[in-house]
């Protein structure tokens, strides 16, 4: 049994792609491992869902002349959930968008800065993307709004854009608690 204490170690972003672990992976806790399920979940259902949507559509479409009125419209609320799904597992995975090129060649010190933009500028547009959704829910349950073709309830997509949008929020706010944990270690030696 190891008995020696180990602390956390800044990872070279740099290193990323060289075997080592994500800066960013948060899978031991709660949200971290919340964000894995979703992403599965999300994977597992819409991705197999929509391929029997389209190869229906083909079929229906091209061999016997008359298409599904409601396929594309299921395909793209499939696509929007899967990406708001696996959004936050994306992020801490370390396969977000970002320029790569630039960011690992420039210094740690601006990596850091870039790091805490991100979780500034992230936090605050997915928790405006989620505060809207909040405040949809009760005009779309009065009017019962919902989707042209399919008439799914509005409200839950705007529950999916809430969780999906939270759980992003609460792996940026423990990433930057973990950034700011590794500043003050690394300064007390």
């Amino acid at each position: 049994m190891n008995t020696q204490a180990t602390t956390p170690q800044e990872i070279d972003p740099g290193d990323i792609h060289a075997g080592k672990p994500s800066v960013f992976a948060q899978e031991d806790s709660l949200p971290g491992k919340a964000a894995v399920l979703l992403h599965k979940c999300a994977t597992l259902v819409t991705i197999p869902l929509m391929t029997v949507f389209i190869c229906t559509e083909v079929v229906m479409r091209y061999i016997l002349n008359s298409g599904l009125t409601w396929s594309q419209e299921a395909c793209g609320i499939m696509l929007f959930t899967l990406v708001l799904c696996c959004q936050a597992n994306c992020w801490q995975k370390d396969r977000h968008i970002r320029m790569d090129l630039l960011y690992n060649a420039l210094p740690a010190w601006f990596r850091r800065i870039s790091d805490a933009l991100t979780v500034i500028c992230g936090g605050i547009f997915y928790g405006t993307i989620a505060f809207q959704a909040m405040r949809d829910i009760p005009y779309q349950l009065a009017i019962n709004e919902s989707t042209d073709e399919m008439h799914i309830p509005l409200w839950i997509l705007s529950g999916i854009i809430i969780v999906s949008c939270a759980l992003l929020i609460l792996l940026l706010i423990r990433h930057a608690v973990r950034m700011v944990a590794a500043k003050k270690e690394h300064n007390s030696w």
